[in-house]
């Protein structure tokens, strides 16, 4: 078992034993990143998915929104056992996730392209998906999605070692970590199949040997399959064939699709990454051209062209499945795809910068570029691609501009990068500057009206449970304006995001027919800031 496990993680010893000293320094700092945010609470989806681990340990239940999540909430609930409502143990649970992903994903890259890349840029290469701020964001912002590219990456290093065992118990992980795991699991075996042939044509000859390694890949299809038949209703469907056939759809081109494709490709910088392998794809395919005509055979960046093969038809049904659910442009739904585009990267620098120190010095560019972009939008092209809103003196992606206004104007939308957390310090303090005890008007949408629901008043601080808490009155506008409710009191909260199509003004327009505003509050936090407005139900 020992030896199996050197086998599996041929580097990982090498770490353990502090020879690396450049992943060790990249990997602190991949941990240090989020944990300037660890007094964040979740909001939007992240409150969400944190309710499900602690319904979980509170109840046992390991339901989560319908999804095929029962694994994930299970493990993700053990922590709350412990100290229930404590959402920084969360956060260190996807932090032990990613590291061993990171860990994992280098012993990947190093088996795809071994001495052709140094061991520096083997490391580099490795924390352009760790340090890519989508990916790094969510460590804080708790969803299933997260741990989709970690165990993806632990299913095809388990199968280019050979070690089918452990890729069916990754397999059996993703798949019951949400619906698109199956698809990732199940796409990753049926392309890897063939490719085990070309690679070993005599493994046909064993029929028996190969039979056995294919029937343990196909072990968490299997109980995927059970697992339908026994619940049958879906997160993505009123049935199981109702959302497979949604995933099985061909269309050209949505309005939410293209933003998926814009959040994978382009924002962050990521365009880079993108134009080196677009250019990769146009010397090989000038390399084919020239070797039809003089019988020359191509070169390749991986270990064999079939490989090189394999990443690129993974990478196009990977892509192709996750934009089949055009549902709503959240950043976090094309992760899976982001180490396979990595890898794509790794072998284009191969291709077409060719040497290594050249190769070093595009690395670190590129994570000091994705670092950057952790903290602010700086990058003018997905600024172009997607527009902005202020933010106080910030600017911010609007990342929902693609969306139909029914899926508001931004929640989840808005996870690329860190500066998402303001909506949740700034709140804060909103709460804490006029009191708890008061009514809180925000746009329709704006947020699920949950997550702003709860507050700690001796610590002044948002929470989901706990002795101290006690219920805030957040409601919709509509609710007044529709007469559903009508305080004498209410402090209107104009996030900016709201500001598309003048959304905030034509709210406290329809509000001013009934009520007053005495005053507007601002309230700022490192430059971010909101726009608070007092009303006051008209004598009449």
């Amino acid at each position: 078992m020992n030896q199996e496990i050197k086998t599996l993680y041929p580097g990982l010893l090498k770490y353990i034993r502090g020879t690396d000293k450049l992943f060790w320094l990249l990997l602190i700092v991949f941990a240090g990143i989020p944990l300037l945010y660890f007094s964040y609470i979740p909001i939007w989806d992240g409150w969400q998915f944190s309710r499900c681990y602690m319904r979980s340990a509170l109840e046992g239940s390991v339901d989560c929104e319908r999804h095929s999540a029962f694994l994930h909430t299970l493990i993700y609930s053990i922590l709350q056992r412990i100290d229930l409502g404590n959402f920084q143990l969360i956060y260190a649970m996807n932090l032990l996730f990613g590291i061993a992903g990171l860990i994992s994903f280098r012993s990947l890259l190093r088996c795809l392209f071994g001495s052709r890349l140094s061991p520096a840029n083997l490391t580099l290469l490795t924390f352009c998906f760790g340090l890519n701020p989508v990916f790094l964001v969510h460590v804080i912002q708790p969803c299933l999605d997260f741990t989709l590219p970690i165990l993806l990456v632990m299913v095809l290093l388990s199968l280019f070692k050979n070690r089918f065992y452990y890729a069916a118990a990754a397999g059996v992980l993703i798949v019951f970590t949400k619906e698109s795991g199956f698809m990732l699991y199940g796409v990753s075996v049926f392309l890897f199949i063939p490719l085990m042939i070309l690679n070993n044509p005599s493994l046909l000859k064993e029929k028996i040997k190969f039979v056995r390694k294919v029937g343990v890949l196909i072990i968490p299809i299997m109980l995927f399959a059970i697992y339908m038949v026994l619940v049958p209703h879906t997160q993505i469907g009123g049935s199981w064939t109702e959302g497979i056939m949604k995933m099985l759809r061909f269309y050209l081109l949505d309005k939410v699709m293209l933003a998926q494709l814009i959040s994978l490709f382009v924002i962050n910088f990521n365009w880079l990454i993108t134009a080196i392998v677009l250019i990769n794809v146009l010397i090989i395919s000038a390399d084919y051209l020239k070797s039809l005509k003089y019988k020359d055979i191509i070169g390749t960046s991986f270990n064999s062209k079939y490989e090189g093969s394999y990443f690129y038809l993974l990478f196009i049904m990977i892509i192709y499945f996750l934009t089949r659910l055009p549902f709503v442009n959240n950043p976090r739904y094309m992760l899976p795809a982001l180490p396979i585009l990595i890898v794509l990267f790794g072998g284009s620098l191969l291709n077409v910068l060719r040497k290594q120190s050249i190769i070093t010095i595009a690395l670190i560019m590129m994570l000091v570029l994705l670092t950057v972009s952790s903290f602010r939008t700086v990058d003018p092209l997905s600024k172009k691609a997607m527009g902005t809103f202020k933010f106080g003196s910030h600017e911010l992606l609007h990342m929902a501009s693609y969306d139909t206004p029914v899926h508001g104007y931004g929640r989840d939308h808005l996870v690329y990068n860190f500066e998402f957390t303001q909506f949740h310090y700034i709140t804060e303090k909103i709460i804490n500057k006029v009191g708890w005890a008061r009514v809180f008007i925000i746009a329709p949408g704006a947020t699920w009206l949950p997550d702003f629901g709860a507050f700690d008043i001796k610590e002044g601080k948002r929470a989901i449970i706990g002795d101290r808490l006690r219920s805030l009155l957040f409601y919709y506008s509509d609710q007044i304006t529709s007469n559903e409710i009508a305080p004498e009191e209410f402090y209107y909260i104009s996030y900016p995001n709201y500001d598309r199509n003048n959304i905030n003004a034509k709210e406290r327009d329809k509000l001013a027919k009934t009520y007053d505003l005495t005053n507007i509050i601002t309230v700022e936090n490192d430059g971010y800031s909101i726009d608070v407005y007092r009303y006051v139900k008209k004598n009449n």
